[in-house]
């Protein structure tokens, strides 16, 4: 019995040392959370501001297929397009947090690399065939966005990178085939559900006008998601597949795209129904390729 009280007592005194310590650490922890989420919005803030200077540059250019929407007719949409777009970019910026630790290079690489990324699947889709879309606005909207995410890139090494940091761990080494295994699956997986779009949704697109050129921009774009992706994955520690399919198709790219689209109804009386179905789409399109791969990965185990 003494030998128990003994040990009874030991274990006692252990857990109220953790406790004092999570006690005088936690307003600590609370405050290194306070000043990340401001520093995020900052980065949105900051971000916003360079893509309205970058929309400045741009030259009005009417178009008759698209109205106007109601926030441009009351004159509020520079009002909810600054909110909005705060809000995009911070939650963008906020999903660096998840390959942060395991990129390589300097602080200004690291921010870059992951500002490239973002602005790569916003470009493809400003590419998109569509019918009010001018030759023109093809090249000034990709470029202002890629000035946009290029800027939000410096602001993530500035103020939520470290200056001497050693990444955590580098990119996964897979062989070769992996990673045509996983652009191909991304982009048939997409070309397939961009048919389905087309021809049983019905969704907005120049397919029966442009047949040819928006059939070679699904296949580019399906190519490069899957490129995006598989660069993304190597960068996750996560082990579970199940995880790891939530972060790349539904954070990294799902949650990307979906912010992407709804700027649409910002300028124009879109279909939201139209947007609905093509988000959800492509969305489940780009996560099926990945599953395919990703459940037959031994490292990545479905648990």
């Amino acid at each position: 019995m003494p030998i128990l009280w003994k040990i009874f007592r030991d274990k006692s005194h252990l857990l109220i040392l953790e406790f004092k310590l999570n006690m005088d650490l936690y307003p600590y922890e609370e405050e290194c959370l306070v000043k990340q989420i401001l520093k995020l919005l900052a980065v949105g803030a900051i971000t916003t501001c360079s893509r309205f200077i970058a929309q400045m540059l741009i030259p009005a250019c009417n178009q008759d297929i698209l109205s106007p929407s109601k926030f441009c007719d009351n004159g509020t949409m520079p009002m909810i397009l600054s909110i909005y777009g705060i809000f995009t970019y911070t939650i963008i910026a906020s999903l660096y947090l998840i390959v942060r630790d395991q990129l390589s290079g300097n602080r200004w690489v690291r921010g870059m690399k992951y500002g490239a990324a973002c602005s790569t699947i916003w470009i493809i889709y400003l590419l998109e065939p569509l019918p009010h879309v001018k030759p023109l606005e093809r090249i000034q909207y990709p470029l202002a966005n890629g000035f946009a995410f290029l800027v939000m890139g410096i602001a993530l090494s500035l103020l939520l990178t470290e200056r001497s940091f050693k990444p955590k761990r580098t990119v996964q080494l897979r062989p070769t085939s992996f990673h045509i295994k996983m652009i191909i699956s991304v982009a048939g997986c997409f070309f397939v559900g961009r048919l389905i779009q087309y021809l049983l949704f019905d969704i907005y697109s120049s397919f029966f006008y442009e047949p040819v050129q928006t059939l070679l921009w699904v296949v580019v774009t399906g190519i490069c998601i899957g490129l995006i992706m598989r660069w993304f994955e190597a960068h996750i520690t996560d082990k579970c597949a199940k995880r790891k399919l939530l972060l790349l198709g539904g954070a990294l790219f799902g949650l990307n795209l979906l912010l992407f689209n709804f700027f649409l109804p910002i300028f124009f009386q879109a279909d939201l129904v139209d947007l609905l179905v093509r988000s959800i789409l492509d969305i489940g399109a780009v996560r099926l390729g990945l599953l395919l791969v990703l459940k037959s990965d031994q490292p990545a185990r479905l648990t």
